[in-house]
């Protein structure tokens, strides 16, 4: 059943969904490994949100397109940007966070509305495997030396400082080395145009 983009936003779901032509659609998250990483990105952001010119927040609306509304896990805006309740303007940096039900072909399709939409920085973290990524449209690239970066304002976080305060109980083994955001079993790797695949070539494999 397709709802309206007003019945949407007229709606008041727990956590959030997203709308995305015209139907509404679930979120992954709820688990403790997804709500610790979410928490310390947040709260990293806040401590220096005035060093860096910023606001900071979770799950909040993000119209990307006349009829898509994505919910990042963390969106970051410049101080003096002006937005509504519902984000109309293209933000400064959305991060996601991995969860386990995660699969590659709904995380591209976000990161490629992100991209559409003109964001300038795109971030996703796996908190499983404590690395972070960062999503352009020639793909998606680990973070070179585990920072990652934004420009202007030029913000440098490391990835490992973001899991300081959670006492290892997120950490599993990657015994692949140089994979990308999926756990040992998945490789990912970008595609022309900026699709992922995996090494064993499907596209519905989960992150882990």
């Amino acid at each position: 059943m397709t709802v309206s983009i007003e019945q949407y936003l007229n709606t008041s779901c727990h956590p959030d969904r997203e709308f995305v032509d015209g139907l509404i659609v679930e979120r992954n998250l709820g688990e403790r490994t997804h709500s610790v990483a979410q928490r310390e990105v947040i709260v990293y952001f806040a401590a220096r949100s005035a060093e860096y010119g910023i606001e900071v927040f979770p799950g909040v609306r993000v119209q990307v397109s006349p009829t898509r509304i994505r919910v990042p896990d963390v969106t970051v805006i410049k101080s003096s940007q002006c937005q509504g309740e519902i984000f109309t303007a293209r933000p400064h940096l959305c991060i996601e966070i991995l969860s386990k039900d995660d699969t590659m072909v709904h995380m591209q399709e976000k990161i490629d509305d992100y991209l559409r939409f003109g964001i300038p920085h795109i971030w996703i973290i796996n908190a499983r495997l404590r690395k972070g990524y960062v999503a352009t449209k020639a793909g998606m690239v680990k973070a070179e030396s585990g920072v990652l970066e934004t420009s202007d304002p030029e913000i440098r976080v490391p990835v490992t400082e973001l899991f300081d305060n959670d006492q290892g109980h997120v950490l599993i083994a990657d015994s692949e080395q140089g994979g990308g955001p999926g756990i040992s079993a998945v490789r990912v790797r970008p595609t022309v145009g900026g699709m992922l695949k995996t090494r064993y070539g499907s596209s519905n494999s989960r992150f882990g």
